[in-house]
């Protein structure tokens, strides 16, 4: 090789090597900050994770202060022939398993008082829920003396 071609080279071979040692801190870079936006991330995640289990004991908390609340003894009207409760007619509002909302459904067929049972929970004129639960689409409340869907 003549003097020249050998300069040539050699220049070629030093953009090469400046070429490789920029590579090499662009690489660190990116690992530097991709290793800052993982935290990043888990801290983030850790927070909503807390935020939705606080958000779900809310909701239980709520769902047990109606249950409560749907736990008073219903007022027994006195009937002719010694029957001591009127049986009231309800539809399933909402349901999930082992927990519903049933309307009151007065004579005009409308939707009346809301009342929320859970198994063990007394409805008037049917006794005590025995099972809340899914049949196809439909949610079926069963007590003691029949079934509201």
């Amino acid at each position: 090789m003549a003097g020249p071609q050998q300069i040539e080279v050699l220049g070629l071979v030093t953009q090469m090597g400046v070429m490789m040692r920029d590579q090499r801190e662009e690489n660190r870079q990116l690992r530097q900050d991709v290793a800052v936006m993982r935290e990043m991330l888990d801290g983030q995640l850790s927070d909503f994770n807390r935020r939705l289990s606080l958000a779900e004991a809310r909701g239980a908390l709520n769902a047990a202060m109606g249950a409560a609340a749907a736990e008073r003894p219903p007022a027994r009207q006195a009937q002719a022939g010694g029957r001591s409760e009127e049986r009231r007619r309800y539809r399933v509002q909402a349901a999930s398993p082992g927990l519903a909302m049933l309307a009151e459904i007065d004579r005009s067929g409308e939707a009346g008082a809301s009342l929320q049972v859970s198994v063990g929970h007394e409805i008037p004129g049917y006794g005590r829920v025995q099972s809340i639960g899914q049949e196809g689409s439909t949610w079926i409340v069963r007590a003691e003396r029949g079934a509201i869907q």
